[in-house]
């Protein structure tokens, strides 16, 4: 998923925005950058409740 640059310290900081993995909100913790966490997708979590991407936590 494209995120904003500053959703990982791995993203150039100079650009827009980098890919960053899905991940199951229901599941530990299996992000791959530094400090990230598995952010709900979408607002509302009654429609796909486990889907998550991986951003620094905020």
């Amino acid at each position: 998923m494209c995120v904003e640059s500053g959703a990982a310290l791995e993203c150039d900081q100079q650009v827009a925005g980098c890919c960053e993995p899905f991940c199951d909100l229901l599941l530990p913790n299996t992000c791959p950058g530094a400090g990230q966490e598995c952010e709900p997708f979408l607002q509302d979590p009654s429609r796909y409740p486990n889907v998550g991407f991986c951003s620094l936590p905020g």
